[in-house]
């Protein structure tokens, strides 16, 4: 059982198509993200990776690739660019994308750890600044959208 797993999950009045968009759409992952999407090979055993200026922060393999439902990739730090993390072992964030009403939920799920590291830490810090990043673009977005179809603002 991984007890050192984090999870969190974000609802949104945006679409499940716009939710899977805002996971990988190298344009509006940096609206949110810390750091952009350089590289996304979308395919099971595809290649992801976050940097800044052509240098990696996070690499990984996609697990699965399911559009509009289900992400899942390893997940590793680049060591120069997180220092402490060189010895953690790889992780696994997952992505579940869900309809409940009107509403589209996002839960993440990072998981993998065997003892509490430097990457645990990291990246306890950093979801929860993310995932609140994602929830205020997916808003903006839904409220352009209503706007253009209603001509009125939300």
């Amino acid at each position: 059982m991984d007890l050192l797993h984090f999870t969190q999950k974000i609802r949104t009045k945006a679409s499940k198509g716009a939710v899977w968009k805002s996971l990988t759409d190298p344009e509006l992952v940096a609206r949110y993200h810390v750091a952009r999407l350089q590289t996304l090979d979308p395919r099971v055993g595809g290649k992801l990776i976050y940097g800044e200026a052509g240098r990696a922060m996070i690499t990984g393999t996609i697990i699965e690739w399911r559009p509009e439902e289900k992400l899942s990739h390893t997940f590793r730090f680049d060591p120069l660019a997180h220092p402490g993390t060189g010895k953690d072992e790889e992780t696994l964030v997952t992505y579940l994308i869900r309809e409940e009403g009107k509403t589209a939920i996002l839960s993440l799920t990072h998981s993998g750890f065997e003892v509490d590291n430097q990457t645990r830490a990291n990246i306890t810090a950093g979801w929860p600044v993310i995932l609140s990043r994602l929830e205020s673009c997916l808003q903006e977005e839904y409220c352009r959208h209503l706007s253009r179809i209603t001509g009125k603002t939300a």
